[in-house]
């Protein structure tokens, strides 16, 4: 692991519909030594978002989307740090981050769907160093 060095393992809480997906999101997460886990989005999810260091968050969920939880985020005023991951177009990314920026929302980056393995690795090896 990665992170073995510090102190306590970063909470990482993943929101995104596809459970495949999100399973191995928490793979690559836990690998590199985070305490991850996945849900499912759904009305009382900004009290378990409470509770992480970091959000992944996809934006394109049926039901309750990834812009609904930014919202009541911003609603309950949760300071979360927020990766949005997303197979949206990437215009349709950056207006996501520019409006929960907007909402006060701490959105530290964003990273298009299907993500390189690699490319997940150095963000949230850098998200950690940088907490």
């Amino acid at each position: 692991m990665y992170l073995r060095n510090k102190k306590s393992s970063p909470k990482l809480l993943i929101i995104d519909d596809n459970r495949y997906y999100a399973a191995t999101l928490c793979t690559v997460a836990a690998y590199l030594g985070f305490n991850a886990n996945a849900i499912m989005p759904g009305p009382s999810v900004v009290w378990s978002i409470l509770n992480a260091d970091l959000l992944v968050l996809d934006l394109d969920m049926p039901g309750m989307n990834g812009i609904d939880v930014l919202h009541e985020m911003a609603i309950e005023k949760v300071p979360t740090k927020v990766l949005l991951l997303s197979g949206v177009c990437p215009d349709l990314l950056q207006q996501s981050k520019d409006q929960a920026r907007e909402w006060g929302i701490d959105v530290v980056g964003c990273l298009s769907k299907p993500v390189r393995v690699n490319e997940l690795k150095d963000f949230l090896k850098r998200s950690y160093e940088n907490r």
